[in-house]
């Protein structure tokens, strides 16, 4: 068996920076994936004639599923910048389209 060189080991500084960045992408990410997928869900159940409190209580269960899942994926997963790209990415778009998918709804 070898001895591990100093090579071969990353900076200390540079691994806990590595690991709190990916915290937070799987915190931040993973809420606000959720918030959007929450937002959309419910919008589209009320638009498919399903009560408002019947449809956030569905969503609601569904999201802690989600959340759970998206935050060990972005453990899981090999870049950060994909996990960052797709959590990011899915919250704007999924927000943005529950927003306009409410304002139809309401006018």
């Amino acid at each position: 068996m070898t001895k591990p060189t100093p090579q071969d080991a990353a900076p200390r500084g540079r691994t806990q920076l590595a690991v709190l960045h990916r915290l937070a992408a799987a915190l931040l990410g993973s809420y606000a994936f959720t918030w959007g997928f929450t937002a959309l869900g419910v919008a589209a159940l009320v638009a498919l004639g399903v009560e408002f409190h019947e449809a956030e209580t569905a969503m609601l269960l569904l999201a802690f599923l989600v959340f759970l899942g998206l935050f060990l994926w972005a453990f899981a997963a090999t870049q950060l910048s994909r996990v960052w790209a797709v959590l990011g990415g899915g919250a704007l778009c999924m927000t943005a389209a529950a927003l306009g998918w409410q304002q139809f709804l309401l006018s």
